[in-house]
């Protein structure tokens, strides 16, 4: 159950990445940076989610994937860096650098799901069904005035990038 979950938020933040490039390459720049803005949302939920929910039950439940884990946060500093790096092109409407950015960002980000999802989604499948529930509502994203949702980034909102 939860490696469905978490892959399928891969499998979106994937599309909506997707869906960037193509509105670069089109210069739609407001739409580029839209999906940005929709993909840096759902990708930090993600990346939130599994540094709040599921790593800490991993480490507790699978000692041995310590060193996993700590790999996956590391990449996720990194793609929050790559992301912040691509939407500060695509506010300069930089098409050159920005359509890099992109494809460096995808690309990093294909190596770090396939990795996490070999390696760390198979270690939480007898996680409890309370944990579970939590992690679909930490992706499904917080409720409208919900105390205690995360944050996310600090980024700037998508009539700032274009």
């Amino acid at each position: 159950m939860i490696a469905v979950l978490l892959t399928a938020s891969h499998r979106l933040c994937n599309a909506l990445l997707t869906e960037a490039r193509v509105a670069l390459a089109d210069d739609d720049w407001p739409d580029a940076a839209d999906r940005l803005q929709e993909f840096a949302s759902r990708m930090e939920r993600h990346m939130h989610a599994e540094e709040v929910i599921v790593f800490p039950w991993i480490a507790g439940h699978s000692p041995g994937a310590c060193d996993a884990l700590a790999r996956c946060g590391r990449e996720h500093q990194e793609l929050r860096a790559r992301l912040r790096m691509v939407l500060q092109d695509v506010a300069r409407r930089d098409k050159s650098s920005a359509a890099q950015a992109i494809s460096e960002l995808m690309d990093f980000l294909s190596c770090h799901c396939m990795a996490e999802e070999r390696m760390i989604y198979s270690l939480s499948q007898n996680m409890d069904e309370r944990t579970v529930m939590a992690l679909a509502r930490a992706l499904s994203g917080p409720e409208e005035g919900a105390p205690g949702s995360p944050a996310g980034p600090v980024l700037p909102t998508s009539h700032q990038l274009h």
